[in-house]
């Protein structure tokens, strides 16, 4: 796309298929063949979590905020865009987390 005309000043909005952070340890789960449990935290849980293990507090604060973020949808996409650009479908998460352990097996 950087290479090729058309593009100078568009917007494009890249996403694919959502998933919840339970549905992605079921993926990993189903993956490895090993239970994955997510455990979800309250904002102030969550910040808490990452303050105690070395994070500002100001830094934990703000990404526990993006993650509160992130569960209530506010980067959710229906664009196509990203599939339209790339010339296929959008990597699934679970293709996504096989990718990774066929990566890290060979290594």
């Amino acid at each position: 796309m950087l290479t090729q005309d058309g593009h100078l000043g568009a917007t494009y909005e890249l996403g694919g298929t959502p998933f919840t952070l339970t549905e992605l340890a079921a993926t990993i789960s189903d993956v490895l063949d090993t239970p994955i449990a997510y455990q979800d935290m309250s904002l102030a849980d969550y910040t808490s979590t990452l303050t105690a293990a070395g994070l500002p507090p100001e830094m934990a604060a703000a990404l526990a905020d993006a993650d509160a973020g992130l569960a209530r949808g506010e980067l959710f996409t229906t664009s196509e865009d990203l599939a339209k650009l790339i010339g296929r479908p959008a990597t699934t998460a679970h293709e996504a987390v096989r990718n990774a352990v066929t990566v890290q097996e060979s290594r």
